[in-house]
């Protein structure tokens, strides 16, 4: 399939799915895919921790993991991290399952858990989101700081130059 004039031509329809991630893989001595996903729903999140067991390849963590609640046990089995906004349910169906609790509950369970925002105001809704985990899910208050401090620079894998003072 053409998808422009100067595009190339390349039909990835002959190649078998999984010889092709294999294939993406195969150069990596231990491959790390930081994966990324708009929408925290379970049945999405269970079916990319299947497929890196399936295919051998770790995942640092799951962005956008609003319902991560509800399946915690597999992530924490998985060994992969949750990045996630607290709540901010109200602005379209994808976060409707969003509750303030989801980060105190996930940390709290073992999960590396990070907060992380779609917001372009800057660095507010993380301290917010973070005072949320210390008012409705009863984190201390050093808990919650490394929600925006060093649990996001160990889940991108620069926590030995970022994160902590």
């Amino acid at each position: 399939m053409r998808v422009g004039a100067n595009s190339p031509s390349f039909d990835v329809s002959a190649l078998d799915t999984q010889d092709f991630i294999r294939g993406m893989l195969e150069p990596l001595e231990s491959p790390i895919v930081r994966y990324y996903w708009d929408r925290g729903y379970p049945d999405e999140m269970l079916m990319m921790l299947r497929l890196s067991k399936e295919f051998g390849f770790k995942l640092a963590a799951l962005q956008h993991a609003l319902e991560a609640y509800k399946i915690m046990p597999e992530i924490l089995e998985a060994g992969v991290g949750v990045s996630l906004f607290a709540d901010l349910w109200s602005y379209k169906i994808e976060v409707i399952d969003a509750i303030p609790f989801s980060p105190a509950m996930c940390s709290k369970f073992g999960i590396l858990t990070s907060i992380n925002t779609d917001s372009f105001a800057g660095v507010p809704p993380l301290h917010l989101d973070a005072a949320k985990s210390i008012r409705y899910g009863g984190l201390s208050e050093e808990d919650a700081l490394k929600l925006v401090t060093i649990n996001p620079a160990k889940q991108m894998g620069v926590d030995h130059r970022l994160g902590t003072l």
